[in-house]
């Protein structure tokens, strides 16, 4: 009886053959992901040529924005604030603790 009639053999072969072919499956994929990567960075690539192009086309020269100042807050100046503001008459007559400085 020859080898390669065994059943261990042909199992051994088939194993082989599966493993090829999940190989060779794998080589596709892994050469497509690489041109569908190839193609975004073209795609950027073209996307960053068109905007210099109009930049340059308008000529506009980019510059730095004004870098963001911070406002220290005080919290009691809030508060007095608040205070200060119920003496004022909303029918601007008159400021009202000025104008109890005068009755007197």
């Amino acid at each position: 009886m020859p080898i390669s009639s065994l059943p261990l053999v042909k199992e051994v072969k088939e194993e082989k053959k599966v493993k090829l072919e999940n190989m060779r499956r794998a080589t596709q994929v892994v050469a497509q992901l690489e041109k569908e990567n190839n193609f975004q960075l073209a795609l950027i690539d073209h996307n960053k040529a068109i905007a210099e192009s109009v930049l340059k086309k308008g000529d506009i020269k980019l510059k730095a924005g004004r870098k963001k100042v911070k406002i220290n807050r005080n919290s009691s100046s809030y508060v007095k604030g608040k205070e200060d503001s119920k003496e004022i008459d909303l029918d601007q007559k008159a400021i009202t603790h000025v104008a109890k400085r005068s009755k007197l």
